[in-house]
């Protein structure tokens, strides 16, 4: 797998490398990883479309299978797939909801 990681130049800088160390299977792509809080390369909001052009270039051009975009103190995240598009949050609430429900049975998603 190829990950490509746009970490805005956010907090995440500080310990991406410790966390893409564990995910030792795959191959990754870290851009704007320089923790400066005057955000030299775009704004660091996942959520606006902008914000995302240069992930959706590091992925198109690297041949990434997915590529993961931090806000600024790193609680938000932002993905686009391999083609380019982005999988919008509440996509990736029902993967994750659809993997915990077989060890959640009988229980609601709200």
């Amino acid at each position: 797998m190829k990950i490509a990681w746009d970490i805005g130049n956010g907090t995440v800088g500080a310990i991406i490398d410790q966390f893409i160390q564990q995910l030792s299977k795959a191959e990754h792509i870290v851009i704007n990883k320089e923790v400066d809080r005057t955000f030299p390369n775009h704004h660091p909001d996942p959520t606006v479309p902008e914000n995302m052009e240069q992930l959706i270039e590091t992925v198109l051009t690297n041949s990434c299978d997915i590529g993961l975009e931090f806000d600024g103190d790193g609680d938000r995240v932002g993905v686009i797939d391999n083609n380019g598009n982005e999988i919008y949050s509440d996509k990736i609430g029902l993967l994750i909801a659809r993997n915990l429900a077989p060890t959640h049975r009988n229980k609601t998603v709200s």
